[in-house]
């Protein structure tokens, strides 16, 4: 959002402030995140940073459930998968990117979330250790795409943001994560992308660096849509 720009962040009830120049739609349910969500989009990019539970209550309790026996059982139903429906949906979004939280074989459930949901790129962390996971201004994690993957020593979670994403002045397009996921993706997608930028920051920046750089680099291109998403990261966990 700070770099100019649409960002909706869809948040769960959670007390951080909202980044200037972001549209925040709070929600309390798996239920209400899931239409907030497919209610936002057309989108460039998703990124789905939030630990949303897998299961409901089939029927929920309207009044407090009191004590009248020694144990009691729950009806639980799964929640929509959030993340696997915007991957697998018609709109043509140019990058998904999941997270995964584990508790043990991070990179062995991660790659199977990847694969499983069709993700372009899948960001995964270790928690229940300390100084990182939940309840923590830091953390360290392992972001893992199909051709490859990349580790992140601990930091705090706003640095961890920005290597994720910024395309930091003087690297090659080879080390930009996001960049290099997308360079994966086909020449068609890539048209798309461009189309994408053009209305995304104007259409008069669009014809300038069409016309400046005829030949640009994939990566250079869909810098511009990526980096916009650095406020969802910094806000949701």
């Amino acid at each position: 959002a700070k770099r100019g720009a649409a960002v909706t962040l869809v948040a769960g009830p959670v007390h951080l402030p909202t980044p200037p120049g972001v549209t925040r739609v709070d929600v309390r349910s798996a239920a209400q995140m899931h239409q907030a969500v497919f209610a936002a989009l057309p989108a460039d990019v998703y990124i789905g940073a939030a630990a949303v539970a897998d299961y409901t209550p089939r029927v929920p309790a309207a009044d407090k459930i009191k004590k009248s026996s020694e144990s009691l059982a729950l009806d639980l139903v799964r929640t929509p998968d959030i993340l696997a429906e915007v991957a697998a949906q018609t709109q043509a979004l140019k990058l998904v990117v999941g997270f995964a939280a584990e508790t043990n074989n991070v990179a062995e459930y991660a790659r199977k979330k990847l694969e499983a949901k069709r993700l372009d790129m899948i960001v995964a962390n270790r928690v229940g250790i300390a100084d990182g996971g939940f309840e923590s201004d830091r953390n360290a994690m392992t972001a893992y795409w199909k051709e490859g993957e990349r580790s992140f020593a601990s930091a705090p979670k706003t640095q961890l943001a920005d290597e994720l994403i910024e395309p930091h002045q003087g690297a090659d397009a080879g080390s930009r994560l996001l960049e290099r996921v997308a360079l994966e993706r086909s020449m068609g997608i890539f048209a798309l992308t461009m189309m994408g930028v053009g209305a995304t920051i104007g259409t008069g920046i669009f014809f300038t660096m069409v016309e400046a750089v005829p030949k640009a680099d994939p990566a250079v291109i869909l810098s511009f849509l990526i980096a916009a998403l650095t406020a969802g990261l910094q806000a949701a966990e």
